[in-house]
């Protein structure tokens, strides 16, 4: 579970990719407190709302066209953040 407490012991850029799942309350808190962080502009956070917790992981199906357009679109995502933060340092 997100606790948007723990927003403020992160010390490197952070990527959130949340579910329907997630509580968006504590995810919207979470991300904010991020955004008073100096490297803010390295976050990323995309919210999944058609997709359940684990849909790009062990409970995906990736038969499913809608769960695979969606697995596609967070790996890609994740990538590119990585792809980012780590060109940065």
């Amino acid at each position: 579970a997100v606790d948007p407490n723990d927003a403020e012991g992160v010390a490197v850029p952070f990527a959130l990719y949340d579910s329907k799942d997630e509580d968006k309350e504590k995810c919207d808190a979470f991300a904010k407190t991020l955004e008073s962080k100096p490297f803010a502009a390295k976050n990323e956070r995309k919210r999944y709302d058609t997709m359940h917790h684990g849909w790009a992981a062990a409970r995906g199906n990736l038969e499913d066209e809608e769960n695979l357009k969606q697995f596609k679109d967070v790996f890609e995502r994740m990538s590119a953040f990585l792809n980012k933060v780590l060109d940065s340092e």
